[in-house]
């Protein structure tokens, strides 16, 4: 790739200052300090760990409120009379939404039987991380909140649906719009959808709603600017569980294990993964990258490089793959890939492993959901998933390199992964 000289200058500056930010964010301890001999402040407080440690929080500014909407949480399809699905742990807050924390940046929900401190904690330890994890993909808060996903995927479906007959359509619409395909036409509308900023994108899907008769509100289909936490009460399912508005997170009171906040900044990336996408099926990276992104970033343990064999990492796509197998183990492995990707690109390429999202949202395939041009580089693995077409040709934009410099495609990548990590 040749990059005119003042061009390059910017973008080579633009990647150093993003990539420092992630070395700083990935150092960072956050959630507070584990040094008890602290004199506490009037705004600060001490939780304690599943291992008796103390950390010091600063206790967060807020409010708490019962009289929730039943919109407040999840959103409810007048199509089908549902909530829109944020994961299994996320249920209990979908179904009731009256309970809940509220502070500038994260609204923690959760039953009424839980302890007011136990949501008050929740907050003041995802609070605490919010403009820290945008920075690991290049952005700001501010700046993530109006390039975020924040619209109900049913709501997104009406507008594709409805597109060709909406009026401020009809005099931007291709003269051969009629013959086109339902695909082509899904992927004309999204191209429209995602061209927009959150004003513009609320504004059409309330065009297409008025249209179809369903007479939606801005809060009927629009998520507010915060991280959405659902407190979950599953002592033997997993701690943290992500969604495009925010994480799923067990009651303080359950558990708060030593690596919380490792933990926290993990599920935080996995919201960003999804959000920033803008895909409405879900987390669309392939499972490995997912959870190896998010694991590394998160500051979390991984595998070692030379334990590569144990492992053929990127034929685990989607959940089914892991079936039977130890997911913590696994985990170790996608955090190991990821960070041979991480440590072995140019340092100025490093931060294209984080724009991947944000090319994937560009691609119409992310909501149609179609395949692969034809006679494209890629070959599905024997086993496995089959990786979204999105992923692969946003993969493929980044110009990811090897050790030698050499070009590595993703269709390289994985069925050449244990003969690249063992050089």
């Amino acid at each position: 790739m040749i990059i005119g000289g003042s061009t390059m200058e910017l973008f080579s500056k633009k990647r150093t200052v993003v990539a420092i930010a992630l070395s700083l964010t990935l150092g960072a301890c956050g959630g507070g300090s584990d040094d008890t001999s602290d004199t506490l402040n009037e705004n600060e407080s001490y939780v304690e760990t599943d291992s008796g440690g103390q950390v010091i929080v600063e206790n967060p500014q807020g409010e708490i409120k019962t009289d929730g909407e039943v919109n407040s949480f999840a959103k409810i399809s007048t199509l089908t009379g549902k909530h829109e699905y944020l994961g299994e742990l996320a249920v209990t807050c979908s179904n009731d939404s009256s309970n809940y924390f509220e502070t500038d940046k994260v609204v923690v929900f959760g039953s009424a039987n839980l302890p007011v401190d136990d949501l008050k904690t929740a907050a003041a330890l995802v609070e605490h991380q919010v403009e820290e994890v945008p920075q690991i993909f290049g952005t700001n808060w501010a700046d993530y909140k109006s390039q975020r996903r924040n619209i109900a995927k049913f709501a997104i479906d009406n507008f594709v649906e409805n597109y060709g007959d909406l009026p401020s359509a009809q005099s931007s619409l291709p003269s051969n719009y009629s013959d086109m395909s339902e695909n082509e036409k899904a992927a004309l509308a999204w191209d429209v959808y995602i061209s927009g900023d959150n004003e513009k994108r609320l504004e059409l899907v309330l065009e297409a709603s008025n249209y179809a008769g369903y007479g939606w509100t801005a809060d009927d289909v629009s998520h507010e600017g915060k991280v959405k936490v659902c407190l979950h009460e599953e002592s033997n399912n997993s701690y943290i569980e992500a969604f495009y508005t925010g994480i799923s997170l067990q009651a303080p009171s359950i558990s708060i294990p030593d690596e919380y906040n490792q933990l926290i900044r993990k599920g935080l990336v996995q919201m960003m993964q999804e959000s920033l996408s803008h895909s409405v099926h879900g987390n669309p990276l392939p499972l490995w990258y997912s959870e190896g992104q998010a694991r590394y970033s998160g500051g979390l343990e991984v595998a070692e490089r030379f334990e590569h064999e144990e492992v053929d990492v990127p034929m685990f796509v989607d959940a089914e793959d892991e079936y039977g197998m130890d997911s913590e183990f696994l985990e170790l492995h996608y955090g190991m890939a990821f960070r041979y990707l991480f440590n072995t690109v140019d340092f100025e390429e490093r931060m294209s492993l984080f724009n991947i999202v944000n090319v994937m949202a560009k691609d119409p395939s992310i909501y149609t959901q179609e395949g692969l041009p034809e006679g494209y580089d890629f070959e599905p693995g024997e086993t496995g998933g089959l990786e979204s077409a999105a992923f692969i040709k946003a993969w493929d934009e980044q110009y990811i390199i090897d050790e030698d410099f050499n070009d590595l495609t993703y269709n390289r990548f994985k069925h050449s992964y244990h003969q690249l990590l063992s050089q």
